[in-house]
């Protein structure tokens, strides 16, 4: 199976976090998918920021129509409401950290 998965001994957790000015909740995830791995489709979230990055391989990010490549050590950042998909783009197992920051008023 070519899509991502869930990176072995990796942990999920969830933490509140708060601010003055919104409630968010922060999901950490730690990823790896090997060579050819992507997620299925293109994601839109109006409500979270995504950010990754990347502990070892390469991974293509495609956000909004442009691509960028990030190696390990690497990090970028998906704002709320952008399109996106991400892909191992290397010979390698690709291993990635994914933090996804959720606001009830993103964008507002």
């Amino acid at each position: 199976d070519a899509h991502a998965g869930y990176y072995p001994g990796g942990a999920d957790r969830a933490r509140p976090d708060a601010d003055l000015d919104r409630v968010r909740a922060r999901v950490d995830q730690r990823l790896g998918t090997g060579p050819g791995g992507h997620v299925p489709a293109d994601h839109v979230d109006p409500h979270a920021e995504t950010r990754f990055e990347v502990v070892r391989g390469r991974m293509v990010l495609e956000r909004d129509g442009r691509q960028h490549v990030l190696l390990a050590g690497e990090r970028a950042r998906v704002p709320p409401g952008a399109r996106y998909r991400w892909c191992n783009g290397g010979a390698e197992e690709l291993h990635v950290i994914v933090e996804v920051e959720i606001s009830p008023r993103a964008g507002a």
